[in-house]
Formats: structure tokens, sequence, C-alpha cells
């Protein structure tokens, strides 16, 4: 009987070992990637923002992302080599039309294109004293993880 609890407490401490660590890869964001087609310069709850569209690559379906300053570069995804040293400085936003981006994206996010503010979740308001005007935000999922090309592909 020793045998056989020790094996089986064994299999429980690994099964919680594992849990975890696959369900937080599962979580941690779906990959993008493609040229980027368009950039509107925006304003989020995280500051100055860029609302990207990029004509996506086959395995992405989504073309609407925002870069924010919290966007990291240099930091190796999951499975992923770094391509460069990670750096302290967030990565210039998309500021070529045609050129390639590659990233992890993570949660649904919306950025307000000027002159409006975010005033309150998913909605945005230019300040007109002394009324408000709504403006319709910009949504899109939110660039955890960006590298991009230097310059556009031919």
């Amino acid at each position: 009987m020793g045998i056989l609890s020790s094996i089986i407490s064994s299999i429980f401490s690994l099964t919680l070992l594992v849990t975890p660590a696959s369900a937080s890869a599962a979580v941690s964001g779906l990959s993008f990637g493609g040229k980027v087609a368009a950039f509107v310069p925006c304003l989020s709850y995280s500051g100055p923002a860029q609302f990207v569209t990029i004509v996506p690559a086959p395995a992405t379906k989504q073309p609407f992302y925002i870069w924010t300053p919290m966007t990291l570069r240099g930091v190796p995804a999951p499975g992923l080599l770094p391509l460069y040293p990670p750096s302290p400085n967030p990565d210039p936003p998309p500021y070529v039309i045609g050129q390639q981006i590659l990233g992890i994206a993570d949660i649904p996010y919306f950025c307000c294109p000027p002159p409006s503010i975010p005033t309150a979740p998913f909605s945005c308001q230019i300040p007109a004293y002394p009324f408000w005007i709504p403006v319709p935000p910009l949504l899109g999922e939110r660039m955890q993880w960006a590298n991009q090309s230097l310059l556009p592909r031919p």
C-alpha cells in the first residue's frame, strides 16, 4: 500500500504543478502578424497610443490592434528567441505603412481619436464647454508584445 499511495500522490503533485503553467500559457495572448496598412494616433488611459490596421497573416483573423506605451519589445514571446537585447524603453509605434509586424495581443482595448479624451469604459468625448460631444472609440486588441521590421518589404 505504501508504494501505491506514493505513486498516486506523485501523480497528483505533478498534476498540480503542471496545470498552472499550461493554463497561463493558454491565456497569455494570441499571436498576430502582418503588414501595417494604416495607423491613427489616438489617446488611451495609458497615454498616447496608436490604432494600427494590419493586413493579417493567414493565421491571424483580427486586423485591428492598439499600440500603447506599455507594449514590450525585445522580450521573447513564449517559445521564441529574442531578436535583439531587451530594452527598458518601449518600441516606437509602427510609423511606416508597409512594414511587417509580429507580436502577441492580449485584451480588447480602446483609444480615442484626437481631440477626444477617454471618459468612461469604451466611450470618448470632446469637451466643448458647456457640453460634451460623444465620439465613437477605436476598438482593437492591445499589443502586449511586438517586434517590427525597420523598413517595408518590397
